[in-house]
């Protein structure tokens, strides 16, 4: 009783204190979140995404901007933010920024560039269907675009027509592999992994060979689209299979080792298709079947969310370490991971330069929204942005709180912390109250997980 009477007063407050404040369904929709980080090869510029929480019409809506990482001058806007811009991603050179927008035709994104100096957009692609990826090269003058075939006569009838009934399994179009010749806008499409999605490619620095990440299947209905590795030489058009790689398989990196080269990724902890992330590592011999795919983060306490490949050395690894963050280097010793800095808070979208001596990434606390920060990867990261003002962070409510599980000997110590400005006693009741709705959900859980696991046990 005395448990439930102290949870009504922490309730009742805080609806009191957001009364008060005024918190609208405008200020929660229309605040602006950054998104999809690129800093350029040459460490001096991260390219990110500006996009509302909420969308007002019919079609999404972002923009374009570019900041100085050292934190000199205010950020500059790329784009109008009259359509959806995605994913930028910088030129070799370090002057041009390609990104993905939907300016021409709403709803279907066309490969665009901008130039960093003079700030001229301009069209790149104007591929039928669509392009979900792109990747510009080393060679100036190539940019890989992932893209479905484009619309058959049939296909158009049908749209026409509204003959549009969808039977799974039929008429599936994969995402494929093309290379875009920049100067004579040629598209050319290499025979290349047969009728598999194209997801994710990464190439390699020295030579340019490119790794390429395909799925079984585009639709992902079924749940299971048993991932691939592949590797494509985009001058000759020469392929070669590596193998299946681990479920949700992504971010994927190559980097050189002793025994020669490796790729790595983040995937589901072998062998479960469902739970934690892992690093797994596999050696690409010249010829020949590849190694064994490793786990390099087994027996760790983290997360790791993602990988980030650097051109002259280990990649980086971004690992969720209880209510903060870490950034983590490869260790080609071991291979294992080594801890380089740390970040208060959640940090996602890392991003580094060439040599990896730079990162950004969006970085958010419990009492701060995310903002894009930068800086040197042994840290510390500077706030480049300031997309919520202070006073539409302190109409969020009175407290921030997060919460950790740490392992104990015989049980699990559940560990609160609760951030607020009040005098010593309210803010003494206020998280003994948080503490006891957090414990309700986190039994909840418990209770939940235990009837799947008992059931799964039965099948």
């Amino acid at each position: 009783m005395l448990r439930q009477r102290l949870a009504a007063v922490v309730v009742d407050r805080y609806c009191a204190s957001v009364a008060r404040a005024q918190l609208t369904a405008e200020l929660v929709v229309d605040g602006r979140v950054p998104q999809a980080l690129a800093l350029s090869p040459d460490g001096k510029w991260v390219a990110y995404v500006v996009a509302p929480v909420g969308r007002a019409g019919d079609h999404p809506v972002s923009e374009l901007w570019v900041a100085a990482v050292d934190g000199t001058g205010s950020p500059r806007r790329l784009t109008s933010g009259e359509a959806y811009e995605s994913a930028p991603r910088w030129a070799a050179d370090s002057l041009l920024v390609y990104f993905l927008s939907d300016r021409a035709e709403r709803g279907t994104a066309q490969v665009h560039r901008v130039g960093l100096v003079d700030g001229v957009v301009e069209a790149v692609t104007s591929w039928s269907s669509g392009v979900s990826g792109h990747l510009p090269l080393a060679d100036p003058d190539l940019v890989v675009v992932i893209a479905a075939d484009e619309p058959s006569a049939e296909d158009e009838r049908r749209d026409r027509e509204r003959d549009d009934a969808r039977v799974w399994g039929e008429r599936v179009r994969p995402d494929r592999l093309r290379l875009l010749d920049v100067r004579s806008r040629e598209v050319r499409t290499p025979d290349a992994f047969g009728d598999r999605h194209v997801v994710e490619v990464a190439q390699r620095p020295d030579d340019g060979t490119l790794a390429v990440l395909t799925w079984s299947t585009p639709d992902v209905d079924p749940g299971l689209v048993e991932p691939g590795l592949h590797l494509l030489d985009p001058d000759s058009g020469v392929t070669r299979d590596l193998g299946p790689a681990a479920a949700d398989a992504s971010s994927l990196v190559w980097w050189s080792a002793d025994d020669g080269l490796h790729l790595a990724y983040v995937a589901k902890t072998p062998p479960a298709l469902v739970g934690g992330h892992a690093v797994l590592d596999v050696a690409v011999p010249v010829s020949g079947p590849v190694g064994e795919h490793r786990n390099l983060t087994a027996g760790t306490t983290g997360c790791p969310s993602n990988l980030v490949q650097v051109d002259t050395g280990p990649p980086l690894v971004l690992v969720a370490d209880g209510l903060d963050t870490a950034i983590h280097r490869l260790d080609p010793a071991g291979p294992t991971l080594v801890e380089v800095s740390r970040v208060d808070g959640l940090a996602t979208s890392l991003t580094t330069n060439r040599h990896g001596d730079a990162v950004a990434a969006v970085v958010s606390t419990s009492y701060e929204p995310g903002n894009v920060h930068a800086g040197p990867t042994c840290g510390p990261l500077t706030r480049l942005t300031d997309l919520r003002s202070t006073a539409a962070q302190e109409t969020l409510g009175p407290a921030f709180m997060s919460y950790v599980l740490v392992p104990q000997e015989h049980d699990t110590r559940l560990l609160l912390k609760v951030v607020m400005q009040t005098t010593r006693w309210a803010a003494l009741g206020l998280s003994v109250g948080d503490l006891i709705m957090a414990r309700r959900r986190l039994l909840n859980l418990k209770q939940l997980a235990e009837r799947h696991h008992q059931g799964t046990a039965k099948d």
